[in-house]
C-alpha cells in the first residue's frame, strides 16, 4: 500500500475515477483477477458503512450474528425444531429434548454397539425405572411403564388428545396445532421438554445414586416447574382454551 502511494486512511474513492479503477500497475501484475472486478458506484455525500453480503448475495448491516449465519455449516431444517427451540422454552429442558430428538443420549441399548470386554454382561442391563430390559430412547420416552404413569398425569394439563405414548406421535400432535404462539402449544411444548428432562434425571438417579421418586411425585415436580415458567409469562385470556388455563390457576392479564 505504501509503495502504491496509499496509507491506512485511504478510501475506495481514492482508487476510482470516472467509474473506472486506478489500480497500480504492480498490483495488476501480481493479481490479474483485479481486472475482472466491477468498480463500485460511489455516491457523493453518503457516509461509509460496513455491510455484509450473505451467501445469497443480499447485503445486511454488518453484525457478528449475520457473519456467523453465513459461515456456519448448514443441514436441512428438521420438522421438530420449533418444538425444541422457541422463545419461551426452558433452556436446559430444550437441550435435553434436542438430544432425545437426535438420539444422542447414552442409553443402555447403545452399549451393545460398543466393544465392551471383560466380565461385563450386557444381557443383565435393564431399565432402572421399570426393570424390564435395557432402556432406549423409545422406551424411556414414554413407553416405559413408569414413564407412562408420569405422562398420564401430565397429558390432561397439555390438552393432548392422542392416546399414544410414543414420543414421535406426541410430537406430531403438537406440530399439528396451527397457532404455535397459542397457550395450548406453549404449554404442550414446555411439558414435553420438562417430562423428558425429569424422566432422564430420574433414570440416572436410580442407576447411579440408588434414589427413587414415585411417578406421582415426579409428575408434581414437572407440573410445578412448568407452572413457575408460565407464571413468568404475560398470558392474555383468549376466547378459546379458557378451561386449559383454569387448570393451571395462573394470574391473567
Amino acid at each position: 500500500m505504501h509503495r502504491a502511494g496509499f496509507d491506512l486512511y485511504s478510501k475506495v474513492l481514492d482508487i476510482v475515477e470516472n467509474d473506472s479503477w486506478l489500480w497500480p500497475r504492480a498490483w495488476l501484475d501480481l493479481f490479474p483477477v483485479l481486472i475482472n472486478i466491477q468498480p463500485p458506484i460511489i455516491q457523493a455525500h453518503v457516509e461509509d458503512s460496513f455491510v455484509w453480503r450473505h451467501h445469497d448475495g443480499v447485503e445486511f448491516d454488518h453484525a457478528a450474528s449475520i457473519v456467523w449465519d453465513t459461515l456456519r455449516a448448514r443441514n436441512d431444517r428438521v420438522p421438530w425444531v420449533d418444538l425444541v427451540w422457541f422463545a419461551n422454552c426452558i433452556p436446559k429442558h430444550a437441550f435435553l429434548l434436542w438430544l432425545v430428538c437426535k438420539r444422542k443420549l447414552k442409553t443402555q441399548d447403545k452399549l451393545r454397539q460398543w466393544d465392551v470386554r471383560g466380565a461385563t454382561n450386557l444381557n443383565l442391563l435393564c431399565c432402572s425405572l421399570c426393570q424390564s430390559g435395557p432402556d432406549s430412547h423409545d422406551h424411556l420416552f414414554f413407553e416405559c411403564s413408569y414413564a407412562m404413569q408420569v405422562w398420564s398425569i401430565i397429558r390432561p394439563l397439555a390438552d393432548i388428545h392422542t392416546s399414544s405414548f410414543k414420543i414421535g406421535d406426541i410430537m406430531e400432535g403438537l406440530l399439528s396445532i396451527p397457532n404455535k404462539n397459542s397457550v395450548r402449544s406453549i404449554i404442550g411444548r414446555l411439558l414435553l421438554a420438562a417430562s423428558s428432562y425429569f424422566i432422564w434425571q430420574e433414570r440416572n438417579a436410580r442407576l447411579f445414586n440408588s434414589t427413587r421418586r414415585l411417578a406421582d411425585k415426579l409428575g408434581e415436580i414437572i407440573v410445578s416447574t412448568v407452572r413457575l415458567k408460565l407464571a413468568s409469562l404475560k398470558i392474555k385470556r383468549p376466547m378459546t382454551g379458557v378451561s386449559l388455563l383454569d387448570k393451571w390457576r395462573l394470574p391473567m392479564t
